[in-house]
Order: C-alpha cells, then structure tokens, then sequence
C-alpha cells in the first residue's frame, strides 16, 4: 500500500527513502514579525560578582588602524563574562608501603587491588570461571531438552546462542580493556537512532552513507583517545586519521 505519514498513521519517521516527508506543524500563522516580540524578557548571562573571577583576560591593542601609531589606554572599557569547563586528565600513581612492627618486628606489606595488579584474571583464574559456566550452560541444556513449549523453545534458542558466541562474551575474562557489556556499542548507536526519529531518517542512502562514514570516524577517534575537535579538524584539513595512526597511539 502506498501509505505515508500524510494518509495514514504512519510517524514521520518512517517514511521511506527518497519520498518527501510530510512534517507536522501545529503552530498557526500570525500577523507578529518575525523574532523577538514586544513585552517579552530578554534573557542573558547575569554578570558574574568578583569574587566568583578566577581569571581575567586582558586584550591590549597593537597600533593604530590608521596611521600606525601608538595606542594609549583609556579609562572606557567594555567587559564580557564567559563560563567554560576544563576536563582534567588525573593520572594517579599508587603508593603501596611495607610496614615493620615497632614491637614485634614483623614486617608487612599493604594489598594492592586487583584491578591495579592485572590487566586479566590468572590463567588458573581464567579456567575456573570457563570450567563453572561450562558447567551451568551444560545443566541449562539438559534441564531444557524435553520442554517443548512456547518459553521451552524460546530458553532453548538463548542457550544455543550463548554456547555459540560465549568466546565473545567472555573476551573481557583474558583481557580487562575489553568491556563486559555491548552497552558500548548500543551508546556508539543511539545518536544515529534519535537522529532518524527526530529527522524522519535520510532523504537518500547517498547521504545516510555519508553520516555513516562521518559517524563512524569520530566514533573510532573518540574510543580511541581523539577528541572530536581533533578528528574534525584533521578532516576539514584533508589529512583524516588513519586506522594505522589510530592503533599507533594505542600501542
């Protein structure tokens, strides 16, 4: 059927490439012109009081546009209040010590945390944890093997997929850099997501093709230590990241 978000209940958002979105609007023309009216408040940043400042930035002028002359300061002056945010990298280092008694003379040394020791379990660690949830998906598929019901069925396609793929799910197990979850990848997703619902998606895959490609860089930047400003700039110089500069920095 030829249906659409202007002869059904289609939503917007699921109009289909290359067919001309009919984007709802409920507000009704008036005679008002156009930008701010009259009687409205202005907003604007409310300056700050001085003991709020931790930096001031003075501009001083060089010569004069005219004849290249000095310049000489005047008592008038204009100011503007700005706020920004600093991220800060802290790299800590830990002190772990060796004490010895004072009475006894026994010496001992602090625990260092298991996440500062490894950057995985031991291997003996390791196969343990394979050897128990081996154990479990082997008790899950026997306990499961003569239901044959709806929610039998549907246990019995979870079970067969996690012995498929349980090398993926637990990579993190031999190597702590690697995160538990998909929640990453899912996060990675959801900007495309909304833009697709806040957009009604792309008007052709030519263009879905481009913000996918763009998309993806500044993700692969990001997750690898590049800031998006970076990446970005890089990009409109021409000289985007490689996937070899990328992993280089990693190593």
């Amino acid at each position: 059927m030829d249906t659409d978000s202007s002869n059904s209940g289609t939503p917007t958002s699921k109009t289909p490439i290359n067919k001309k979105k009919g984007i709802p609007n409920s507000r009704k023309k008036t005679e008002n012109h156009i930008g701010g009216q009259k009687g409205h408040l202005k907003s604007k940043l409310e300056k700050f009081k001085e003991n709020e400042i931790t930096e001031n930035i003075e501009y001083p002028a060089g010569c004069c546009p005219g004849c290249g002359g000095r310049m000489k300061q005047m008592d008038e002056e204009i100011t503007k209040d700005e706020t920004d945010y600093e991220v800060v990298v802290v790299k800590k280092r830990h002190h772990f010590h060796s004490y010895e008694c004072m009475e006894c003379g026994a010496v001992y040394r602090q625990t260092v945390p298991y996440n500062l020791k490894h950057e995985s379990f031991t291997e003996e660690k390791a196969e343990s944890i394979f050897r128990k949830f081996n154990h479990l998906l082997l008790k899950g598929i026997e306990n499961n093997k003569n239901d044959d019901s709806y929610y039998g069925n549907e246990e019995r396609k979870l079970l067969n997929r996690i012995a498929k793929y349980k090398n993926n799910y637990f990579a993190w197990v031999t190597n702590f850099r690697l995160p538990f979850t998909n929640n990453l990848s899912e996060r990675s997703l959801r900007g495309t997501k909304s833009k697709m619902k806040i957009s009604g998606q792309f008007q052709s895959l030519e263009y879905a093709g481009y913000y996918a490609s763009v998309k993806s860089y500044i993700e692969t930047c990001y997750r690898n230590g590049i800031d998006e400003y970076t990446a970005l700039r890089r990009l409109c110089d021409g000289k985007p990241y490689t996937v070899a500069e990328i992993l280089g920095k990693n190593e």
